[in-house]
């Protein structure tokens, strides 16, 4: 029969950050550029702190409109 491992984690803290960092592409910057009110083209970012260890993750591939991104919830509010 084999063994079962188990781990534990000891975590006082953990923390997980998502925000909105807008698009570096030319296209969108010259848009943003153009209209202020441009609703710009963005990744979403993530970064996770543990006790006093803090790791950013960076892009999580997802793509979205800054209307769609509700910064306190720090989540994508609607679909498009």
């Amino acid at each position: 029969m084999a063994e079962t491992t188990h781990f534990m984690f000891n975590f006082k803290q953990m923390f997980v950050l998502f925000w909105f960092r807008k698009s570096d592409v030319v296209t969108e910057k010259l848009k943003r550029k153009e209209n202020p009110d441009y609703d710009t083209l963005g990744g979403v970012c993530c970064r996770v702190t543990i006790d006093t260890q803090v790791v950013e993750i960076g892009s999580v591939h997802i793509n979205i409109r800054r209307s769609m991104w509700d910064e306190k919830a720090q989540q994508a509010s609607r679909s498009e």
